[in-house]
């Protein structure tokens, strides 16, 4: 407690003024007792009046010299001129005063000292007048009151004042020291120079300071100022009601506040800071370690000061209702949560979870992880989302650009838009996606498979080490691999190709036209011959069959009619191979289509639903694009206690009606 706190809580509430009036109070009260008329006098052997009184008012009884102690010898409850000296005759009184101008004036006192005075049953006074020369030694004025020590008074039924000038005024209320003082019903004031003002209050240590009912101080110095406070330690202050210090110097400031711990503070209503110079200054707010700071309403910080830096100062939370936790965690907005040493969350509803973890935009988890775009999340050791709207998930990914994507050890998209999922997945370019182990993908071309590359202007590379590095070029298959631009590759010369639509009457139906024959070169260039109309061959047909018959002659005619069958079957293969690739590109382009679905309805459920205070139920709407494809998700959530809440949703993709869905519980401190 400061020495400035000190002197206001001793001036304030007229403490130390009290201490004064008790004295004269306490004068008075025995001048009433001994002056006649109201206003008795104590008086000398020689009938002399003491204190001024007039001679006609004179007290009659002799009182006691150095020499002698008078003792109620003729029972009339006073030890006075009618009584003797010990050893003067017979006694059966139960008084006894000695010194003096002592004074036992009821029945069972002792009143021992110059000038010591008791007033009423049982009561007792030792001690003589001191230095102040007011003509009052010890006074115990109240039934079995007891007063011991120079110029000590107990003003009141049972009160106690043991010491030099210590002062008691109130029903069963104790003083135990030189000038210790206590006033009021049952107060106790313990110590050298201790002052207690308030019924039940109890105030123990060398200048202990009290000035409320039902308060404790203990300690040197401790000061207490409001009803029910709690001070232990040497200088702890409390000035609200139910507060509580412990510690030296600690300081509890508003009504239920709590500081324990050497200097700690807590200045708020309903503030509590535990730990040697922790600090709680706002309302309801919590520190719980040395040099914690929580200066929001609602704040909690829990952790020290662990770098030795010059701010000294350990966990922060600054902002109404943020959390810190953690050696030199901050949480600095409103909101904000930050857990893990060094932790930081700058920025509002922000959280960093993790040792070192950095949140100025939305949530980062995990060590060292930053989130530093708006809206961003990043979770992983070393994640990094610094682009807004950002997302990356796995340790040491990456996502710098605006609504970009990193998913796994080490992915990077470095592109607006860009998705890179997998280990090491890398885009070069904005709206490009690349899904795989080392997969890679440029602008706005698509990459699946382990060691995919699609490096051509959107460009696909579907299947394991797939290649399309040229602009608009498809390689679909494990290896395949485009060489020009606006290419398709399917598979590898090691590879077969299958069609099985190609020969089915739905084909056949679907052709019109130019029949034409399906060529390949060594290299698997398909191309056609040209063709032929089915009317074409049917007049062919026929005039083969009238050559036949005018030359009589049907072998060479068998012949060539085989080597239009096997033509024919060879036609029937070709379509057959190109309508398994042609199921093959449909494949690979619906996969592509339910991916850009999936990562516009993912883009949708990501707008969950949070609770705001003092809601119970909230639901809300939410849109993702992505690639042209859209998505819309639908998201709830309902408080299940006060630390905890429930949230679900589930989305859509309009184009292929694809549905996910995701639910998930929070718990907050």
């Amino acid at each position: 407690m400061s020495p400035a706190f000190r002197r206001a809580i001793r001036n304030g509430g007229n403490t130390m003024t009290n201490t004064k009036n008790l004295t004269a109070k306490a004068t008075i009260r025995v001048r009433r007792l001994l002056g006649g008329g109201g206003a008795m006098a104590i008086a000398a052997a020689q009938g002399v009046a003491i204190l001024g009184a007039p001679a006609a008012t004179i007290f009659a009884p002799t009182q006691a010299f150095a020499q002698a102690c008078l003792l109620d010898l003729n029972a009339n409850d006073d030890a006075d001129a009618g009584d003797g000296a010990e050893g003067a005759g017979t006694f059966s009184g139960t008084s006894v005063a000695c010194g003096r101008d002592s004074f036992a004036g009821s029945f069972q006192d002792v009143a021992i000292g110059n000038g010591a005075l008791t007033t009423d049953i049982g009561g007792i006074a030792i001690g003589g007048d001191g230095v102040d020369l007011d003509l009052f030694g010890a006074v115990a004025d109240g039934e079995e009151a007891i007063a011991i020590g120079n110029n000590a008074i107990a003003t009141g039924d049972f009160a106690q004042a043991i010491g030099g000038n210590a002062l008691v005024s109130g029903d069963g209320g104790i003083a135990f020291g030189d000038f210790a003082s206590s006033d009021g019903t049952a107060a106790l004031a313990i110590g050298p120079g201790s002052t207690v003002v308030g019924g039940d209050s109890i105030g123990i240590g060398r200048s202990a300071v009290i000035d409320a009912s039902g308060a404790v101080a203990i300690g040197p110095d401790a000061g207490v100022n409001a009803t029910a406070g709690t001070a232990v330690g040497a200088g702890a202050a409390v000035t609200g009601s139910d507060g509580v210090a412990v510690g030296v110097f600690a300081s509890a400031i508003e009504n239920d506040s709590v500081a324990v711990g050497g200097n700690s503070l807590a200045s708020a209503e309903g503030a509590t800071a535990i730990g040697d110079d922790a600090v709680a200054e706002g309302v309801e707010s919590f520190a719980g370690a040395e040099n914690a700071l929580a200066s929001g309403d609602n704040a909690i910080a829990i952790g020290s000061d662990a770098d030795d830096d010059a701010s000294n100062l350990g966990a922060q939370a600054l902002g109404d209702n943020s959390i810190a936790i953690g050696a030199d965690s901050e949480a600095t907005v409103n909101g904000a949560i930050a857990l893990g040493a060094e932790a930081a969350a700058t920025n509002v509803d922000a959280v960093a979870i993790g040792r070192g973890a950095i949140a100025s935009g939305s949530t980062a988890v995990g060590g060292n992880a930053m989130a530093t775009g708006a809206n961003s999340a990043a979770f992983g050791m070393d994640a990094e989302a610094s682009g807004d709207n950002s997302t990356a998930l796995g340790e040491t990914s990456v996502a710098r650009f605006d609504n970009a994507t990193a998913v796994g050890y080490g992915a990077l998209p470095q592109g607006a838009g860009s998705v890179a999922l997998g280990y090491r997945a890398t885009t070069d370019g904005p709206d490009a996606i690349a899904i795989g182990e080392s997969a890679v993908a440029v602008t706005e071309a698509t990459s699946v498979g382990d060691g995919a590359s699609a490096g051509g202007r959107s460009a696909v590379a579907l299947g394991r080490n797939a290649q399309a590095d040229f602009e608009n070029s498809v390689a679909l298959g494990a290896g395949a691999a485009t060489t020009r631009d606006d290419q398709i590759v399917v598979g590898t010369a090691t590879n077969t190709v299958t069609a099985p639509g190609v020969p089915s009457l739905a084909s056949r139906a679907a052709q019109s036209g130019l029949i034409e024959i399906v060529t390949s070169d060594a290299d698997g260039n398909l191309a056609t011959d040209g063709g032929a109309t089915l009317a074409q061959i049917t007049q062919n047909a026929s005039d083969i069959s009238l050559l036949q018959a005018a030359n009589g002659s049907g072998d060479r005619f068998l012949a060539l009619e085989d080597s239009v069958s096997s033509n024919a079957t060879a036609i029937d293969a070709f379509r057959s191979q190109i309508d398994q690739l042609s199921a093959a590109v449909d494949v690979n382009r619906e996969l592509a289509l339910e991916a850009n679905d999936g990562v516009a309805v993912s883009m949708a459920m990501a707008g969950a639903t949070w609770l705001q205070q003092n809601e119970t139920f909230a639901v809300s709407a939410n849109w993702g694009n992505y690639a042209g494809s859209n998505g819309m998700a639908f998201s709830a959530a309902a408080r299940l206690s006060r630390n905890a809440s429930f949230n679900a949703g589930v989305g859509v993709a309009t184009r292929t009606g694809k549905v996910g869905a995701r639910a998930g519980v929070r718990l907050g401190w």
